[in-house]
């Protein structure tokens, strides 16, 4: 109920927002700071800045989302088909995206969070 709930929130944010949503190259420049800061098990060396912030709690959302299932009994599977592993973090996350738009600079004028996907499903892809 509550990742429903989230998701819910996500969407009326992602859809409903008089502003265009934050594009790829705006994110990329948000998460600067965490795609290259120092992890150390649960601990991560960041900056407390607005940019940061931005990133970070964009990035708690998609990791959320991509955690909601389909709730039809014949089909399942993620509903972004995206199948990241139990364990998988937000600096992961932030580093996948990074990483993909750099190596898809064509893409860094589209919404963030569709670039997030792709990035996200190369990496993690679901078995069919």
């Amino acid at each position: 109920m509550k990742t429903l709930m989230l998701a819910s929130l996500f969407m009326v944010f992602l859809f409903c927002r008089p502003r265009q949503a934050q594009t790829a190259e705006e994110m990329v420049s948000s998460c600067k700071a965490l795609a290259s800061a120092k992890v150390t098990g649960d601990l991560v060396a960041a900056p407390r800045d607005f940019d940061s912030g931005v990133c970070w709690g964009a990035f708690e959302m998609v990791q959320e989302m991509t955690q909601i299932v389909h709730s039809e009994k014949d089909v399942y599977g993620p509903i972004f088909h995206i199948c990241a592993p139990i364990g998988s973090t937000t600096t992961q996350f932030i580093k996948i995206f990074e990483q993909y738009a750099t190596n898809h600079p064509e893409r860094l004028h589209e919404d963030f969070w569709i670039v997030a996907q792709a990035g996200l499903r190369e990496v993690f892809p679901c078995k069919t």
